[in-house]
């Protein structure tokens, strides 16, 4: 499970459509943006991180001008020194939107800070919905508890310290 810090740069605070609604496993809820775009959802982890995929819920048959239509993809150390990781069009999107972040040899790339940034909305909305947030990163496994298997007697007696 990863650990991270979830914020907005504007919300509508108190109401029923605030940050907590990325979060909730619900796709019937929905964060809410509030004021001019683009709107941004900062993500920051507590340590360097590998990240595989963001996904995205979205639904232009229910959200219609609210539904995000470009966005922008950023990751860095902090809001200081966010670099553009991929901009791309989604068309009446109906589900998850999958957005690899991979880096140039196709590895998951490593970052302390993930920004999506909706620069557009279809119909020319102003405000967007979001349903869910989702950010994968890959499983690792430490090849220290990994245990051998030796196929003769000799080799399978020294195989352990005592």
């Amino acid at each position: 499970m990863l650990a991270f810090f979830l914020s907005l740069d504007r919300y509508l605070e108190g109401l029923s459509h605030g940050v907590d609604k990325l979060l909730d496993d619900n796709l019937e809820t929905y964060w809410q943006s509030d004021g001019p775009q683009p709107h941004l959802v900062n993500i920051q982890f507590k340590q360097k991180t590998k990240i595989k995929d963001l996904c995205i819920f979205s639904d232009f048959k229910v959200d219609e001008s609210y539904t995000p239509q470009k966005i922008s993809i950023r990751t860095g150390i902090n809001h200081n020194n966010l670099v553009e990781l991929r901009s791309f069009e989604i068309h009446e999107p109906a589900g998850w939107v999958i957005v690899p972040t991979r880096d140039a040899r196709a590895n998951p790339i490593k970052t302390w800070m993930i920004q999506i940034a909706v620069l557009s909305n279809h119909q020319s909305g102003r405000d967007t919905h979001i349903r869910q947030i989702v950010v994968h990163s890959p499983t690792e496994t430490a090849s220290i508890f990994i245990d051998p298997k030796f196929s003769s007697i000799e080799l399978a007696s020294h195989s352990s310290c005592r």
